[in-house]
């Protein structure tokens, strides 16, 4: 659920990724809990192709590699 509060915080991670990391694709997600109650929430900005990607290589990192750790006992 957006919130003006929220976009602004994502409109700022943006920009700092943008200008100081020198982005050309921002993907975000991040999730808070309210009453027990867990809301997500994820925005993509740039071009659509390389915001698949990152969302893609992001999967690849925490979901695969998690699972080759468990896998191989580590």
């Amino acid at each position: 659920m957006p919130n003006e509060k929220n976009e602004k915080v994502m409109r700022d991670i943006v920009s700092v990724a943008i200008e100081n990391g020198g982005a050309d694709a921002v993907v975000i997600a991040w999730s808070s809990v309210t009453k027990n109650v867990t809301h997500t929430f994820i925005s993509a900005y740039g071009n659509r192709h390389a915001c698949e990607g990152l969302a893609g290589e992001l999967y690849d990192r925490i979901v695969v590699e998690s699972e080759e750790d468990e896998e191989s006992g580590g």
